[in-house]
Formats: structure tokens, sequence, C-alpha cells
């Protein structure tokens, strides 16, 4: 059984690797983003980002909030990592940005990692 289990975590890890190198480049990001991304868990909840660097959340039809929009690589804020490209955003209303990580992204899907909760959100093109 402790062979099974080991064999099962060597898989899942060389798969996580996989996936990540077959990201595509981070000077794609800027356009491939573009449009209207709908929230997996809450069809609801979108997100539309527009070429000028801005990104409007909705909840259904009405607008949530507006951030400014950037990619770094490898290194936003407190986080740092080798082959990641994050996604900083800010308010517009305040300040302070935040980063979410770039977990994947595909022409009909786009995975972001809030960081310091490690959790995935799950995105699908409208």
């Amino acid at each position: 059984m402790k062979k099974i289990k080991s064999i099962l975590l060597i898989v899942l890890v060389i798969m996580t690797y996989s996936c990540k190198a077959q990201q595509i480049p981070r000077s794609e990001y800027e356009t491939n983003i573009i449009g209207t991304w709908v929230w997996e868990e809450d069809t609801n909840n979108k997100l539309v980002f527009t070429a000028n660097g801005i990104c409007k959340i909705y909840q259904g039809n009405e607008l949530v909030t507006i951030y400014q929009y950037s990619f770094e690589n490898n290194v936003c804020f407190n986080y740092d990592e080798d082959d990641v490209v994050y996604l900083r955003w800010k308010k517009i209303s305040r300040p302070t940005p935040s980063c979410l990580e770039i977990s994947g992204m595909t022409a009909n899907t786009l995975t972001l990692m809030i960081v310091d909760r490690a959790k995935l959100l799950y995105y699908i093109r409208q």
C-alpha cells in the first residue's frame, strides 16, 4: 500500500511540473487575457480584462470594482518563485496592489491562485 501511495505521489509531482512547463510564454499573456472570464464556481462572477490594463469585476450585471493590472515575472512583492507569472493588480480606489499567480492559461481557461491562501480560482472564457 505504501508503494502505491509513493508511486501516486511521484506521478502527481511529475504532472504538476509538466503542466507548468506547457504554459504559454509571458509575452502572450497580455493578449490572451483580454476578454471576459466567468468564474466556474459562480457564473454570475465575471472578470473583464481590457487591452489598456483595466480589469472590471462584475457580479451579475453590476460592476463591483475596477482594477489596474500588469504582469510580473518571478517576483511580486513578497512572492518570489522561478518560472511564475503573476497578475499584479490594484483597485483604482486603493493604492495597495496585490498579486495572483497565473497557474495556467489556455485559449478558454484561466487558473489564478490566491498565493497567501493557496486557493485556486478557475475561470472559463465567455
